[in-house]
């Protein structure tokens, strides 16, 4: 209809009428873009929203997840460094049977699970642009670059390096089986590593410099990968933090 008014207007040379509804036209295509795309941006914050509550379950239940096991690898790479200061002074002080066992068992050199699913699905196709928020934009990128730091080192560390216990098997012995008691790894750890069948010959480690220089390697390199591991768990803790701010979460603080 309005196109057929804006012909006769044409032909008629009606140049007012012709201007008139003309800029009806194209107001009405303005407001026909803008309301598009108002619906737009609307529809990508609630997706983003939901991406958020997401994103901060999952990352609740990774640094869970992380705690623990964060823990075990500071404790083992404690035993290792109290080890190698025993075994390389001159006061012939006797290991303890947690510093014996973390050379028997040599600790592994895995990573803490670092993933967090929705990132999965959202950097292979450029999603994270949803995110609007610069400082949980921030975080993500810090989380994102100490996990990759993480990961690249443990490769790097791993590469050449097999377990101490199997270089130098005649060090130890393990009489027995060193889980019968692992349920006590959570509910007493001293009866654990008291119940633990494992022996290190100490006079004879003592006297192997070849043993001595990879246990201090080792001891390194774990040292190392720890505070990687803990450096993930920094960002994460810290893009947890900004998550609460966002959707309102106050957690209690711990008494002291």
């Amino acid at each position: 209809m309005i196109l057929q008014r804006i012909e006769a207007a044409f032909r008629r040379q009606d140049w007012k009428t012709l201007s008139k509804e003309t800029g009806i036209v194209f107001l009405g295509a303005f407001l026909a873009i803008q309301l598009s795309n108002w619906n737009s941006w609307r529809s990508e914050r609630v997706l983003e929203k939901t991406y958020i509550e997401r994103l901060h379950k999952e990352v609740t239940d990774l640094e869970t997840v992380r705690k623990f096991l964060n823990m075990e690898q500071v404790r083992a790479g404690t035993n290792l460094r109290r080890a190698l200061t025993k075994l390389t002074s001159q006061q012939n002080t006797a290991l303890t049977k947690a510093e014996c066992y973390a050379l028997a068992n040599n600790p592994s050199f895995s990573n803490p699970n670092d993933n967090l699913p929705l990132l999965l699905e959202l950097i292979p196709s450029g999603g994270l642009t949803i995110f609007k928020d610069e400082a949980l934009r921030e975080e993500l990128g810090n989380f994102l670059s100490m996990r990759e730091r993480a990961r690249e080192g443990r490769a790097g560390t791993t590469s050449g390096m097999t377990g101490i216990d199997q270089n130098y098997p005649e060090l130890f012995s393990i009489r027995g089986s060193v889980a019968r008691n692992i349920d006590l790894v959570l509910l007493d750890r001293n009866r654990f590593f008291r119940s633990v069948p494992v022996t290190c010959d100490e006079t004879a480690m003592r006297a192997n410099q070849a043993f001595l220089n990879d246990l201090a390697r080792l001891e390194l390199d774990y040292t190392f990968h720890v505070l990687g591991n803990q450096a993930v768990s920094t960002a994460l803790s810290n893009l947890h933090v900004v998550l609460d701010g966002i959707v309102g979460v106050r957690h209690q603080e711990p008494s002291s």
